[in-house]
């Protein structure tokens, strides 16, 4: 078409079967009677549409506008698109980069013209939707909203404010079916808050508020604190690592210190002393809870040079010694349990007291009844015990036990002072109905009852005093051990000279022991032994067996008198009992004997039935073995005669006297013949 220059001041109809070209740069096409609108070719800048209005409220307008009658929901009203060109390489083959359309939102009516603004763009694909502005003024924004680098030396590079109170929300974001949302708002104070009521299109619940004093509070729409956390229910705040064996912490410091908390990769919940580089304590997987040990043992494990806890309050005063302290302390190495104050030590079990040490020491086992001290090895089985207390009869006893099969009692001190073992009552001591026992009575008197056992009384290691015995304090006596042999000694030395018992032997030892000759007195003057019955020998002068005394024995023996070839003697029975002493092999005889009648005795003298057999040796035979003196023997008249010789018959019991038979007289004038014998002779 030829170039064309010329001006119209009406419509225009060009009908044109090629290009309208206007070749000429800066060309003009102006519109209206005052061209009051223009377009301008620019070389540089491409199209520029201006209006020459300079009145207020006139601003240049460009209108896009359908044909289309029939607008339903989703119809395109106008489009305005930006294309790159085609390359016809492919690289550029979507040549839509980026749009901007006009869509109804519903079916348009002289009622209804809802629409929205889409804002499109591209990357690698044709340009899609990433923006709507809908007809309600609210923005969407499919891949969220990315403002980039903020460039701007200006305070605020985004704005929003609301028209409405001072508590409006001026920001709102939904779940894609506008069922849950959130709003930001800003109050009259200030203050930044976080809505979560619904939509977000009312103030609701302040979830999260940003107070002007940078203050934050989490369901605290006044906080106090620069971090406040408030629930009506559960509070929680959560600090978590995802990673495998990673550490969460939060970490508290001044201008001195540095402290961190949180929970490390052997998931230990800690508290760890920056500064010092020392952890402070430590609650392991387990529920061990450490102070200065990362390895608890047990559900408390305190560890340092010297542990101990110690306790306070208002009255005990907070200094280093004050109140309770309980450890082990450096250089010490046992458990210490100490309480500062002049205060007693109480312990108590279901609401009741069960122990108090007191504070000038003396401890007090506390039960309304019975109250025991019991020992055990498995916290189950008591195999001793200590009881004591006011239950029943037995108010003010004192009882120990032992253990068989259970806890019986073993040992008693009853309230009068006694003590009594193996019995529980306190009888006379002499009772020969007793219980078995030992009983030590508060009187002083020692009583010990048993049935076929022993009782020991037991010096280890030395010899000396096992049992010493007093009057008024001072030693009277003793008994114990020498050389390992009984000693019962007097005196009031330690341990005096007295008797000693070596087996079947009872010696005299002088004082500490040492050996003595002196002389063992049995009996007194006018205080001897009536009887003593041995049944061994008593030795005389010496060791030897020709020193023993083995065999003492007195008596009386009834004799017999008879002629030695024939005729008959009798004897007168009040007078004729002779008496012996026997002492070992030797027997001594002697006596008067009295004759009554005779009947022609012939022949020596001899007297019968004496009490041992005599020995047969034949160095005895015939020889004279004593004495006898006979009165009223014919031809002695009524005196005492001459003595006459007498013996033993060598392995008999006839005693022969150098008197002819025939001169006894039978009784008439003289009436009778009297005989005082006194011999002596060896028994087999």
């Amino acid at each position: 078409m030829p170039y064309l220059g010329f001006s119209a001041k009406n419509d225009i109809t060009i009908n044109a079967t090629s290009d309208l070209e206007l070749t000429s740069d800066n060309t003009t096409i102006k519109f209206g009677a005052d061209d009051d609108v223009t377009i301008t070719h620019d070389p540089d800048d491409g199209l520029i549409f201006k209006s020459i209005a300079t009145a207020d409220d006139n601003p240049f307008l460009l209108t896009i506008q359908t044909g289309e009658t029939d607008l339903a929901a989703n119809d395109v009203i106008g489009k305005i698109q930006f294309q790159a060109p085609d390359e016809g390489e492919g690289t550029d083959a979507n040549l839509v980069s980026a749009a901007i359309q006009a869509v109804a939102e519903g079916d348009f009516s002289s009622s209804s013209n809802a629409t929205s603004l889409q804002f499109m763009t591209g990357s690698s694909e044709a340009a899609t939707t990433k923006m709507t502005i809908l007809s309600s003024g609210n923005v969407e924004i499919s891949n969220g909203l990315d403002v980039g680098t903020i460039t701007t030396s200006t305070l605020a590079s985004l704005r929003l404010k609301t028209a409405g109170s001072n508590n409006a929300v001026a920001l709102n974001i939904e779940e894609n079916s506008g069922n849950e949302g959130w709003g930001l708002g800003v109050n009259a104070d200030g203050d930044l808050k976080f809505y979560n009521s619904g939509t977000g299109t009312s103030t609701g619940n302040s979830a999260v508020t940003f107070s002007d004093d940078n203050k934050v509070g989490i369901g605290n729409s006044s906080p106090s604190y620069l971090l406040s956390l408030s629930s009506a229910s559960t509070t929680q705040a959560e600090i978590k690592t995802t990673a495998t064996n990673g550490t969460a912490q939060i970490r508290f410091t001044n201008d001195a210190r540095t402290y961190t908390i949180g929970i490390d990769n052997n998931d230990t919940f800690f508290l760890y002393d920056a500064t010092g580089t020392s952890s402070r304590f430590v609650v392991n997987s387990s529920g061990n809870f450490g102070i200065g040990t990362t390895s608890p043992q047990r559900t408390l494990h305190v560890h340092d040079d010297s542990t101990y806890i110690q306790l306070t309050n208002d009255t005990t005063g907070t200094a280093s010694g004050d109140g309770f302290r309980m450890g082990y302390f450096t250089g010490q190495t046992i458990f210490t349990m100490n309480q500062q104050e002049n205060d007693d030590f109480v312990f108590s079990t279901n609401n009741s007291e069960r122990l108090r040490l007191d504070s000038s020491g003396d401890l007090n086992i506390v039960n309304t009844g019975q109250a025991s001290l019991n020992f055990t090895t498995d916290g189950s089985t008591d195999y001793a015990g200590i009881t004591g207390g006011k239950s029943g009869s037995g108010i003010g006893d004192l009882r120990f036990s032992v253990y068989s099969g259970g806890l019986s009692e073993a040992m008693r001190i009853d309230r009068s002072g006694n003590l009594l073992v193996g019995t529980t009552e306190a009888t006379a001591y002499n009772n020969s109905s007793d219980v078995y026992g030992f009983n030590v009575y508060a009187n002083g008197q020692i009583a010990c009852s048993v049935n076929g056992i022993t009782s020991y009384f037991n010096r280890q290691n030395s010899d000396g005093t096992i049992i010493d015995l007093r009057k008024d304090g001072s030693t009277v006596g003793s008994i114990g051990t020498n050389a390992g042999y009984v000693k019962i000694s007097s005196g009031n030395s330690s341990f005096g000279s007295g008797i000693e018992f070596h087996n079947l032997k009872s010696i005299p030892v002088g004082a500490n022991g040492a050996a003595s000759d002196g002389t063992v007195n049995l009996g007194d003057t006018d205080r001897r032994w009536n009887n003593i019955y041995l049944a061994g020998g008593v030795y005389v002068g010496g060791t030897g067996s020709a020193n023993l005394l083995d065999d003492y024995e007195e008596g009386t023996f009834s004799a017999s008198m008879v002629p030695s070839n024939s005729g008959t003697i009798t004897l007168n029975s009040g007078v004729y009992k002779l008496a012996y002493t026997k002492i070992g092999r030797k027997v001594h005889i002697q006596g008067l004997l009295e004759t009554t009648s005779k009947s022609s005795p012939v022949g020596t003298l001899r007297i019968t039935n004496l009490p041992f057999t005599s020995v047969d040796d034949t160095q005895y035979a015939g020889r004279v073995g004593g004495a006898l003196r006979a009165t009223n023997v014919e031809g002695t008249g009524s005196g005492v005669g001459a003595p006459y010789s007498c013996y033993v018959l060598e392995g008999g019991n006839i005693l022969y006297a150098d008197i002819d038979a025939s001169t006894v007289h039978p009784g008439g004038s003289p009436a009778y013949s009297q005989f005082y014998i006194s011999i002596s002779y060896n028994t087999t």
